[in-house]
């Protein structure tokens, strides 16, 4: 079996040149096979599709606290000795987190993660290293404001500075 033959040619130094092309069509009408493959894939794809859209007329679930807050979390925290501590918090919904902290101007970085909760609109972190304190966070509109040691808010002009906010 041979598959139809179209080409381009051109004239090169005094001979011609002929350089076959076959079409994706071609290859799919000469093996039967290509055919009953493309048939069944398209068959899947369009039995999926109306799975997906039988479910447009159901009530949506609703948002858990968990869900509502996690994501990623970035900022920039004051450092007494280096210039500035960039902080990514993750937050993932099944309660655990990742907290990556990169001390600028040295070669400082450490992470840290574990399991976090909400109590009393607060948010809790639970290192999974022992003998590691708590240590806590208040939701604020697009991120989070890191607490002191105690769970209390810092008061004052750093208060900001201590915002990791959604990229």
């Amino acid at each position: 079996m041979t598959l139809p033959m179209m080409g381009i040619g051109f004239l090169k130094k005094d001979s011609f040149v002929y350089i076959p092309v076959f079409s994706p069509l071609d290859f799919v009408m000469q093996f039967p096979w290509v055919r009953s493959s493309i048939l069944c894939a398209s068959l899947a794809l369009l039995l999926s599709g109306c799975a997906a859209s039988s479910n447009k007329g159901a009530e949506p679930q609703a948002a858990s606290p968990a869900s509502d807050l996690a994501g990623v979390y970035e900022g920039m925290l004051p450092c007494a000795d280096c210039e500035g501590i960039r902080t990514a918090l993750y937050l993932r919904a099944s309660g655990t987190y990742t907290r990556v902290s990169h001390y600028l101007g040295t070669d400082g970085a450490f992470d840290e993660g574990g399991k976090w909760s909400l109590e009393g609109g607060k948010l809790r972190f639970d290192s999974a290293a022992p003998g590691e304190e708590p240590w806590y966070a208040l939701p604020i509109p697009n991120g989070v404001r890191l607490l002191d040691r105690e769970g209390n808010p810092v008061e004052g002009v750093l208060a900001p500075m201590y915002d990791l906010t959604r990229p």
